[in-house]
């Protein structure tokens, strides 16, 4: 499993993804089982996951 780190502005992004996902679906199937949403959930972080560039470690740079 990857260690994934999001910042306050991608997980606000991936809660509205996740909001406008369960809207869709109750929309096309009816109410949203804490279950479903929990398996939209994992497959928007999922795909999240997929898609993040990798971070450099930090470097420490000498004068």
């Amino acid at each position: 499993m990857i260690t994934a780190y999001f910042s306050r502005m991608e997980l606000a992004e991936l809660y509205k993804e996740l909001d406008r996902e369960c809207e869709e679906f109750a929309h096309e199937h009816g109410e949203v089982t804490a279950a479903q949403g929990n398996l939209i959930a994992a497959r928007i972080i999922e795909a999240a996951r997929n898609n993040l560039l990798p971070k450099a470690p930090l470097a420490i740079i000498e004068p």
